[in-house]
């Protein structure tokens, strides 16, 4: 494992192509376990792993780079081409396999959902990836011991912020190119009564993604 100063990371088998990270675990204002969902479900799958240590009111990680959190950025960009290297996915300086990136994150209980996938409407990832996904979720939803089953949808409110865009597209502002059309970058909003009651079974779900996106891509 290695230790920043903003994130601790560590990196899964060789050419594992699933990073799972959690920009939001710290106090105060966190989203209450998804540190720990994302480590227990990396390690489960040998794939990657990055856990913020700060909280987003000192600098967030779920933002476009500026002044308030540019050090965090730098560092957390910097972890993911090593995570990148490490695992031996560059040929000639680019990704050379499809690479899933989920980002865990929490939102409060709601009546009317209690997953929301956000792709920034399609930019953050393929339209194949966010139909895998979905279709990943529902059936880990009707295969738990859930009454009812949660209810699932995708880019209604929580769609991802913009800097979800960065790895896939690059950021102009920065000068980043980012690492192209094969980062595929899904946010994953799962509901506090999930990650306080059910925390095994959502990491089963994320454990199910990794493994589905490896068998199609």
């Amino acid at each position: 494992m290695n230790n920043g100063h903003f994130i601790n990371w560590c990196s899964g088998r060789i050419r594992n192509r699933v990073l799972i990270d959690a920009v939001h675990a710290a106090a105060p204002k966190a989203d209450s376990f998804t540190g720990k969902i994302a480590r227990a479900a990396a390690e489960m799958l040998e794939a990657h792993w990055i856990v913020a240590t700060v909280s987003r009111k000192l600098a967030d990680l779920n933002r476009p780079r500026g002044p308030t959190n540019s050090l965090a950025i730098d560092e957390y960009r910097t972890a993911i081409q090593m995570l990148l290297e490490e695992a031996e996915l560059f040929t000639d300086g680019k990704l050379n396999r499809p690479f899933l990136h989920i980002a865990v994150h929490g939102m409060a209980d709601r009546e009317d959902y209690d997953v929301e996938i956000g792709t920034r409407y399609g930019k953050s990832c393929s339209n194949e990836t966010k139909v895998l996904v979905y279709q990943a979720l529902q059936e880990w939803a009707r295969s738990r011991n859930f009454k009812p089953y949660p209810k699932i949808v995708a880019d209604q409110i929580f769609v991802g912020d913009s800097s979800k865009t960065v790895h896939r597209c690059g950021d102009k502002v920065t000068g980043f190119p980012g690492y192209g059309p094969m980062f595929h970058t899904v946010q994953i909003e799962f509901a506090h009564w999930l990650r306080r009651q059910h925390r095994g079974d959502v990491v089963e779900a994320l454990v199910l993604l990794g493994n589905r996106f490896a068998a199609a891509t």
